[in-house]
């Protein structure tokens, strides 16, 4: 069995630094050493002075957009609790929100430079994999994004007053932020297998890609999970939104292989 930690921070010459933020900044880190090597050894026609002026507006914009989605979907809550909207701390960043404020930065940023951006974005699939399968243990800190009560061994141990109402009785819950993680970290190994190892790939193919396989490892873990706040067709929005970048990214794949001909 796995167990929650019993605290979310720690104290530094009095200033309090939470694990939550340790890990997102850890993720950012090592994404951003990734993609140096990327342009550096594999796909050196890329400028990595690209990605280092890029990524200050892309981090910013990626968290205030992933906070944004998130609030929207738990607007009841936050609309009384106003003063939470900002304690990103405690957790409550959307992936999809990211995925969606960030690939707008992105092109707009490289079309503002008059660059090809698709090559820049296979750059940024292969590695984003990495750092949400990082990212994700933000969660293991939180007690949060689990999924139902289990009994396997492999379940994770919630504290009383992070369960939902309904499942205060049941000790350990599918660890629903692991299954996503190993996901997440199967998906980069395949992105950048292929990066490497297809030198001819067509630019676009791989982001088209990146967008099919996350979206199939959402709709997955999805349904262990216990903490959707809004449905659309009875359907919980994750999914729904997962479903829209998956169709998506299978159009994005043949759009590029049919003008690359």
């Amino acid at each position: 069995m796995l167990y929650s930690p019993s605290v979310s921070s720690f104290s530094f010459s009095g200033v309090t630094i939470h694990y939550y933020g340790i890990i997102i900044a850890s993720a950012i880190c090592i994404c951003i050493f990734i993609l140096d090597l990327i342009c550096k050894k594999i796909k050196t026609e890329l400028s990595v002075d690209i990605f280092y002026d890029l990524f200050p507006l892309l981090i910013i914009i990626s968290i205030l957009g992933a906070r944004l989605y998130y609030v929207l979907l738990n607007f009841g809550y936050y609309f009384q609790h106003p003063k939470e909207i900002f304690m990103i701390w405690q957790g409550g960043l959307s992936i999809h929100g990211a995925i969606i404020f960030g690939l707008l930065t992105l092109i707009l940023f490289i079309k503002h430079r008059k660059i090809n951006p698709f090559p820049y974005l296979d750059a940024l699939a292969c590695v984003f994999p990495l750092g949400q399968a990082i990212g994700r243990w933000g969660n293991f800190f939180n007690q949060e994004a689990f999924g139902t009560p289990c009994n396997h061994f492999w379940c994770l141990y919630i504290a009383p007053d992070s369960r939902p109402q309904e499942y205060i009785q049941n000790d350990f819950f599918h660890p629903a932020f692991l299954y996503e993680s190993i996901l997440d970290l199967v998906i980069f190994v395949i992105l950048m297998f292929l990066l490497v190892r297809l030198k001819n790939i067509k630019p676009g193919i791989l982001s088209g890609l990146y967008l099919v396989l996350y979206s199939v490892a959402r709709i997955i873990v999805e349904p262990f999970r216990t903490d959707a706040a809004a449905y659309i067709f009875s359907i919980p929005v994750p999914i729904f939104v997962s479903f829209i970048f998956l169709v998506s990214g299978i159009i994005f794949i043949a759009f590029i292989h049919k003008n690359n001909e």
